[in-house]
């Protein structure tokens, strides 16, 4: 998927680098920067990331029991005989993607003697996809006379589990890392070989994270 969005764009740019057949020629950068902010957001790397969540009775917690009825229901599930278990597991991805948006004119240099240009990119911006993914059930028991899994309590688990990879995303800075690096090299190597079509060599360097003002973000599909 990556693979042919980064294709059609590189297609799209290269037919304009090369195509410029006016009384003056612009240069390279000139004609980048536009279409490049044109693009908006470039997915350069994903990162596969599976969950598997239990469900195990009581899955009622009493600081959740904010009503009678529900104070009655917690007290039947803790009195009911009998097991309810579960586990579902899911899949979802971290992308890494550049948001082309940000460039600013400065961002851009040539040197126009040498057929060199400098581009400083947005720094690398990171994101959990939504919470649209479908829970897989790998195993349930039901015994006795407990209720079958409802699809209230299913939902809560989904919410419960998207939080809590989340949190585990966030924190694990060796995954975060080593994406942000696979889609540093790989811009650095499709800009460099875009430039080099029209006769420019090129330096691609980063904006550092701290530079910019949006954090890592996490979406959320209807």
């Amino acid at each position: 998927m990556i693979g042919k969005k980064l294709l059609y764009v590189y297609l799209i740019l290269l037919g304009l680098l090369c195509g410029c057949s006016g009384k003056k020629e612009k240069a390279a950068a000139e004609e980048l920067l536009p279409e490049l902010r044109k693009i908006e957001k470039l997915t350069l790397a994903e990162a596969k990331v599976q969950k598997v969540v239990i469900l195990k009775d009581p899955e009622i917690h009493f600081r959740e029991v904010h009503s009678f009825s529900g104070a009655v229901r917690w007290a039947e599930e803790k009195l009911k005989p009998g097991v309810r278990t579960a586990v579902f597991s899911f899949d979802s991805s971290l992308s890494a993607y550049i948001d082309l948006q940000k460039l600013k004119p400065e961002d851009v240099e040539q040197d126009e003697r040498h057929k060199h240009c400098t581009l400083h990119l947005p720094a690398i911006e990171l994101e959990l996809l939504g919470r649209d993914f479908t829970m897989e059930s790998r195993y349930q028991r039901v015994t006795a006379y407990r209720s079958p899994i409802t699809p209230e309590e299913r939902a809560k688990l989904k919410n419960r589990a998207y939080a809590r990879l989340q949190k585990e995303v966030m924190e694990n800075s060796a995954m975060r890392n080593r994406i942000t690096e696979q889609a540093e090299q790989k811009a650095i190597a499709w800009f460099t070989q875009l430039l080099a079509l029209k006769g420019w060599t090129a330096s691609v360097s980063f904006v550092q994270p701290e530079a910019q003002t949006t954090e890592p973000s996490q979406t959320e599909k209807p």
